[in-house]
């Protein structure tokens, strides 16, 4: 699950990264934009959900809890892009295009990550393991040169 949600993520940027930097030029393609991030923003959602008790109580005792807001907010601006992009395709395509380029964006956004997780996943692994054992061997360096 873990290479999943890591592509997912970096779907999810660089599906908003597009449409923020060339927005009204991809008018066309807006709603299949709009259904990848209706998928971020309903998963933000959730996450921010189950986040929200405890932040609220992390809120009571150290401002860490503001962190656990961040799916919340998230989910907003995602929302809120998904909306734009929605309104965006409409104005240059039928009715029947904006529906079919949704489900199309909607189910890209959960198969394009599982092929990358399942492509890449056992490379995300080995990076991940060779930071473990720099930052490891790093700690052990810290102790050697401080006698």
């Amino acid at each position: 699950m873990g290479p999943f949600l890591a592509f997912a993520v970096m779907f999810q940027v660089i599906c908003l990264t597009i449409w923020l930097v060339f927005g009204r030029r991809l008018a066309r393609i807006g709603s299949l934009l709009a259904g990848v991030f209706v998928v971020g923003s309903t998963a933000s959602v959730g996450i921010g959900v189950l986040l929200l008790p405890f932040s609220i109580i992390g809120l009571m005792f150290f401002l860490v809890g503001l962190l656990g807001f961040v799916p919340l907010m998230t989910g907003t601006v995602l929302a809120r892009n998904a909306a734009d992009a929605l309104r965006q395709s409409e104005k240059s395509n039928t009715d029947s295009a904006v529906n079919l380029m949704w489900l199309i964006g909607f189910a890209a956004a959960i198969v394009v990550p599982l092929l990358m997780a399942w492509l890449f996943g056992d490379v995300l692994y080995e990076i991940i393991e060779q930071i473990d054992q720099v930052q490891a061997f790093d700690r052990f360096r810290f102790f050697g040169d401080s006698f």
